[in-house]
């Protein structure tokens, strides 16, 4: 499982679970979608699991 941390110009900082091979794999408790295993992949690299 991975938590990332968005930040933006504007508004509060936005905090997004994304949990690998489970449907859907993006969370953050609002609004929930699917990223493919090639991008989950990408995601891993630049974010590896503690």
């Amino acid at each position: 499982m991975l938590h990332l941390l968005f930040g933006y110009e504007e508004g509060p900082p936005v905090w997004v679970r994304i949990i690998p091979h489970c449907r859907p794999s993006v969370n953050n408790g609002v609004l929930v979608g699917d990223l493919d295993d090639a991008l989950l992949d990408r995601v891993g690299l630049l974010a590896p699991p503690a």
